[in-house]
């Protein structure tokens, strides 16, 4: 399973559909499985798209300061933009706006819930585990993020009550809070299968391989604590992501990989999509992918999103004319998303 042999796999391929050069896009994990691809078989590379980009070298070859950092520099900044975006939009667009500091009001929010569980009017009950797994689910899509500020201010409501309300608040459902009270188990990885198992060993099983990671797991609770000084929302959540590795049998971690070099000059120029605020893969991840290869053209989307492509009618045109007629786009180009994700609400 390591990413060496889905390339070679991925090339084979290739050669069975009678292709000369390969046309790929990838997404997320998948910019891994390019970039390797175009530094394996270098002049085989046609037209390749690689969207919500891993630091190649990094991830290869340092799993935890990675991890680390898609804690601080991805999810975490993401969140802050979600909240500094929705206090510019205001209230009716954000709901989270009405009340004031956006950051403040969150911050206070997650620490009350360091200290146990708050029980909402339904019933449910929202954790500090569910509330930072469906926060981080949130920011994965911008669609996501108005409805997330619903969930905050109705859960906000909950924590802290108070008199004279807004419009806004009174608008919002208590039972929007519901949400935050169910853990999303996918919140930090890729969508799982589309089969009735829904558990995602596959994650596992490619990053045991590729990652090198300490094998003793006693070293993950020490990290938790040092990360969340650095990442108070996401920090502890990430260094927790990775103890599986640290006892995934032997043999199974001993399979070939690919380390590098990333700089091979490709056939034809590959493209690289990075979002400012991509919270998985942090759009430092795509400045660098693009630095390291030998023949590439980075392309920048304007969004708090993971991954890029089909947000922006600028963007699928670029990708339309690359990948059709191999037309590679001017590089240092910003787009913005078509959709706005704090639209004013429907009368």
């Amino acid at each position: 399973m390591s990413t060496l042999n889905v390339v070679r796999d991925l090339d084979r391929m290739r050669q069975a559909v009678g292709d000369a050069q390969l046309t790929f896009a990838g997404f997320s994990y998948g910019t891994l499985i390019g970039s390797t691809y175009a530094n394996m078989y270098p002049d085989k590379v046609r037209a390749v798209i690689i969207d919500g980009n891993v630091d190649p070298h990094l991830r290869l070859h340092n799993g935890l300061e990675y991890d680390r950092q898609r804690a601080s520099g991805g999810f975490e900044l993401a969140l802050d933009e979600f909240l500094k975006r929705c206090a510019a939009a205001g209230a009716p667009r954000c709901a989270f706006a009405e009340g004031g500091d956006t950051r403040a009001r969150f911050d206070a929010i997650r620490d009350r819930l360091r200290t146990g569980p708050v029980t909402l009017p339904s019933g449910e009950t929202v954790t500090l585990s569910s509330f930072t797994s469906q926060v981080a689910s949130a920011l994965y899509a911008q669609s996501r993020l108005a409805p997330l500020a619903r969930s905050l201010q109705a859960l906000d409501q909950v924590v802290n009550p108070r008199q004279g309300l807004g419009a806004v608040a009174q608008d919002v459902s208590a039972d929007e809070a519901d949400r935050l009270a169910k853990v999303a188990p996918a919140a930090l990885r890729e969508a799982p299968a589309d089969t009735p198992y829904t558990a995602d060993d596959s994650y596992y099983g490619v990053n045991c391989q590729d990652k090198p990671y300490p094998s003793n797991p006693k070293v993950f609770a020490s990290l938790a604590r040092a990360w969340e000084l650095e990442a108070p929302t996401f920090g502890r959540y990430q260094a927790f992501d990775a103890p599986a590795c640290a006892t995934w049998p032997s043999p199974a971690r001993s399979s070939e990989r690919y380390a590098g070099p990333w700089n091979k000059r490709t056939a034809n120029p590959v493209m690289v999509i990075g979002n400012t605020f991509d919270p998985a893969t942090q759009y430092r991840f795509a400045q660098n992918m693009q630095r390291e290869l030998g023949n590439s053209v980075l392309v920048t989307v304007d969004v708090i999103e993971h991954c890029a492509v089909g947000r922006s009618k600028a963007l699928n045109a670029l990708v339309t004319s690359y990948l059709v007629d191999g037309v590679a786009p001017e590089p240092g180009q910003v787009l913005k998303p078509d959709l706005d994700p704090f639209p004013l609400p429907k009368a």
